[in-house]
């Protein structure tokens, strides 16, 4: 060791070869230096891809999250449904023309809750179809036919005409946010929030 450290200082002596030792330590700063810089650089361009949902990916977390809804439902009568859907099962506040009732529906039954009972009812929502109250629904006909599908220039809307029945899905940067649907002059305006 005492050697080469001697061998240096004989060789940093001479000018020339100081600037060369200088000119290498300089070249390993810059080396180190864009080496750590690039890394860094490649952990951004990782972050991007992550943050860059793509379409099918919105679908299908819609389809199996937990949601916060909101549904605006304009038939003969004119609903309007706040709440959740948690496994599955909707537990909302519905307001009609007439009264707000709670709800619960399981497996497209209806159960009206008064006093934290749960009674069936049969005649309640009659006049629309339940199906289109659950997003997983929903996305399993969307995902079947998505020959028809048509795509806006801004890439935030969504357009299917399936035999008849109109759907418009509108996404923001990581989720679907609203789904309109148009079915023999009913129409189902609902808004989701997926519950983290």
């Amino acid at each position: 060791m005492k050697q080469r450290y001697s061998r240096f200082r004989e060789l940093w002596a001479v000018p020339k070869y100081r600037t060369l030792f200088k000119l290498g330590g300089y070249f390993l700063f810059f080396l180190i230096f864009f080496s750590i810089a690039s890394i860094g650089n490649l952990n951004n361009i990782k972050n991007d891809e992550e943050e860059n949902i793509s379409y099918s990916m919105m679908k299908k977390a819609l389809a199996s999250a937990n949601v916060s809804i909101k549904y605006n439902i304009s038939s003969s009568s004119d609903y309007f449904l706040e709440g959740t859907i948690i496994n599955n099962i909707l537990i909302a506040t519905i307001e009609d023309d007439i009264e707000m009732k709670k709800i619960k529906i399981i497996d497209d039954q209806v159960y009206l809750i008064e006093k934290n009972i749960e009674v069936k009812e049969d005649i309640l929502l009659n006049d629309i179809n339940i199906t289109y109250l659950f997003p997983s629904n929903i996305i399993n006909v969307l995902n079947n036919q998505s020959s028809v599908m048509k795509q806006s220039g801004n890439q935030k809307k969504y357009t299917y005409d399936i035999e008849g029945i109109s759907y418009v899905v509108y996404i923001n940067d990581d989720a679907v946010e609203e789904i309109i649907i148009t079915d023999n002059e009913i129409l189902y305006s609902l808004k989701y929030s997926i519950i983290e």
